[in-house]
Order: C-alpha cells, then sequence, then structure tokens
C-alpha cells in the first residue's frame, strides 16, 4: 500500500518495478507524486506480472519518466502494466516524458480500465496497447502527443468520452487485428484523426472530428 501524499524523487535511469499487487490510493487534494530527483529523467515504474493482478492507482502525478532497457525485459513507457490483469488506473496526469516511445505501455494484459487520466506532451504515444483484450479507457484527455494519442495492435479496446488535441501523428491508431469502439469523443487538430489498419475494425459513434488534416484513414501497412 503506498499512502496518500507519498512523493517517490527517482534518480536518473533508475526504476520502479511491482512485482505484487498495489493499492496505491491517493486524494484529490493529497496525491502520490513520482518525479525525477533532479533535471535528469528517471527510468520507468512498471507493474509486472501476474501476481501484481488486482492493482489499484488512484489520484497519482508522474512526472518527466523515460523507459528502460535491461538484459531481462525492455520498457518503452514512463508506466507500463507487462503481463498482468484486473487492473484500474484513475485520477491520474502524465507530465513531460523523455526518449522512450510512451508514455503509459499497456502489453500482454486484460481487464484494464483506464479513466480520468489525463497526458500532457508526450515524447511519442500517449498510451500504447499491444496484444491486450478488455481495455476500457473513458473521461480522458490527450495534449499534444509528439507521435499518437492512443495507439493499438491486436488489441479489444473501448474507448468512450475522449479528447484528443493536437497529435503530431494520429489521434487514434488501430492497428494489426485490433477492434476499437470508439463512442462521445472529440478529435481536434491532429494530423490523421483515425487510422484503420492491417484487418482492424472501428466501429465509431457520435464523435466530432474539428480541424484534423486528415478525418479516417483505412490503409494497409504491416505484412
Amino acid at each position: 500500500k503506498i499512502m496518500p501524499g507519498t512523493i517517490f524523487f527517482i534518480n536518473k535511469n533508475k526504476n520502479i518495478f511491482f512485482k505484487n499487487k498495489v493499492e496505491a490510493l491517493g486524494k484529490k487534494d493529497d496525491k502520490i507524486i513520482f518525479k525525477a530527483s533532479s533535471r535528469n529523467p528517471w527510468g520507468t515504474v512498471a507493474v509486472l506480472g501476474k501476481k501484481s493482478s488486482g492493482s489499484k492507482f488512484n489520484f497519482i502525478e508522474f512526472y518527466d519518466g523515460s523507459g528502460n532497457y535491461s538484459e531481462q525485459y525492455t520498457f518503452t513507457s514512463m508506466f507500463s502494466l507487462h503481463n498482468t490483469s484486473d487492473i484500474e488506473l484513475k485520477n491520474i496526469n502524465f507530465n513531460n516524458n523523455h526518449k522512450f516511445d510512451d508514455m503509459l505501455h499497456v502489453i500482454y494484459s486484460s481487464d484494464v480500465r483506464m479513466d480520468n487520466l489525463s497526458f500532457f506532451n508526450a515524447f511519442g504515444d500517449a498510451i500504447d496497447i499491444d496484444i491486450c483484450d478488455k481495455i476500457e479507457i473513458s473521461n480522458s484527455s490527450f495534449y499534444n502527443s509528439k507521435n499518437d494519442g492512443i495507439d493499438l495492435m491486436e488489441s479489444n479496446v473501448d474507448i468512450f468520452n475522449v479528447n484528443i488535441v493536437n497529435s503530431a501523428d494520429k489521434a487514434i491508431s488501430i492497428g494489426e487485428a485490433s477492434i476499437a469502439k470508439l463512442n462521445n469523443s472529440t478529435l481536434q487538430k491532429n494530423k490523421i484523426a483515425i487510422a484503420v489498419k492491417d484487418k482492424s475494425k472501428a466501429l465509431i459513434k457520435k464523435v466530432n472530428f474539428l480541424n484534423n488534416e486528415s478525418q479516417i484513414a483505412a490503409y494497409k501497412k504491416n505484412l
């Protein structure tokens, strides 16, 4: 258990791996914070393995992480969910990651519920979801991602009530046999609002497309 008001000052390139169930439950006026101890970015915070199932993170702030390469694992994000299930992420702000592709990476996982998340200035993708099932993203905002707001590969994802603004590539990239349901959302000022690729399916309902260079693109990319 991580108590409200806890602050982690993390050194350059250092990481935190949680291999058992975590309850990091901050409060609206007393958040849990992960931040750099200096001007140098830290590595990754990872929730790793089946024993971490059932973990919950609420009222969290992440600042200035990156990722991690090691002999055993590669983490491409500031915060990673890896080979786990039944995860709840609520009321979390992700701010200014560095060097690596993603702010949040979810891989080999299922039954992950994300609600009221905010992503600011992603170095690449804000959320990258790979080979996952039963993923839900709701009531969340994405601003100024240098690549995609949400990037999907071989995953089944429900997305509703999101606002994605000013992604340098795609607001939502649905690729490699993914299935995405998108409802009640706004995609604004992105290069491409939605891209559907490589045997993927997109079900889109009540979505506002505003001032994107391309609204919807459908094409083959990978063999």
